[in-house]
């Protein structure tokens, strides 16, 4: 297990990583209690980019213990997004 930093848009409830194709799971819980896991809210963070922290638990698509370290303003999201050359939600 691992602790990894990632940042990425929030489409649909889900989180993607600007640096992948797919989306990622997140929840609070930690990788011991994973058998009841739930998705971590993201609703309020809709269209925009988000920093979060968190352990890969060796699965690539979920992350545990997930923390929000940060959100990025609107021209910060539009900046990244240009760079790694996604569509804005």
């Amino acid at each position: 297990m691992k602790e990894l930093r990632t940042i990425g848009m929030v489409k649909g409830g889900k989180l993607f990583p600007l640096d992948r194709e797919n989306s990622v799971e997140v929840t609070q819980i930690g990788v011991v209690e994973a058998a009841s896991a739930t998705p971590m809210n993201l609703d309020k963070y809709e269209g925009k980019v988000i920093m979060i922290s968190g352990q890969d638990g060796g699965s690539e698509d979920t992350i545990y213990s997930a923390k929000i370290e940060d959100e990025a303003s609107p021209i910060l999201s539009f900046i990244a997004m240009k760079v790694f050359n996604k569509s804005p939600a």
